[in-house]
């Protein structure tokens, strides 16, 4: 266990407790080391792991379907088609709705290994994941479709007037 983690921790269970508690996630593992750690979430269709890499100065949420009622393993390799995404990380939400790629992928940056910046880190993919994952996680088949679609083809498209509700 590391210091560094467990300012991580208490910074994920203070920021995303309104997420958890609006769709109904509850806490279900966690893991702190001193190259990363994480937070995994689970309702009764999803789940939602929030984690930090130290190395590479970056925290991300992902938010996938459970398989048989429990959380898979972290995937490995990318998927090849939409079909086969089991997990869609926070900025693809953020790049689907606003188009800008760089920004969205570097929402869970920061530059120093200090509780303050990874509390904010930890904030910024809260804020971003509130902002741009409410129809994903509430269940949207069609939103999980756009979301799996740009994860695999790296190809971002406008919504389309029937996208947008």
């Amino acid at each position: 266990m590391s210091a560094l983690g467990s300012s991580f921790l208490a910074a994920v269970r203070k920021e995303f407790a309104s997420t958890f508690h609006r769709f109904g996630f509850v806490e279900v593992g966690q893991e702190n080391n001193l190259n990363f750690a994480t937070v995994v979430a689970k309702n009764d269709s999803h789940y939602l792991r929030i984690g930090s890499d130290f190395r590479d100065r970056t925290v991300y949420a992902s938010f996938g379907r459970l398989a048989e009622g429990l959380v898979p393993a972290f995937p490995i390799a990318p998927s090849r088609t939409p079909e086969d995404v089991r997990e869609i990380p926070d900025a693809i939400l953020t790049w689907l709705a606003t188009g800008e790629r760089e920004a969205a992928f570097e929402v869970g940056l920061y530059s120093q290994e200090t509780s303050e910046e990874i509390g904010a880190a930890v904030h910024r993919v809260a804020q971003t994941l509130d902002t741009f994952g409410k129809r994903l996680l509430a269940g949207d088949a069609e939103e999980w479709r756009r979301a799996a679609e740009l994860t695999v083809t790296r190809k971002w498209r406008p919504m389309s007037p029937s996208d947008s509700r």
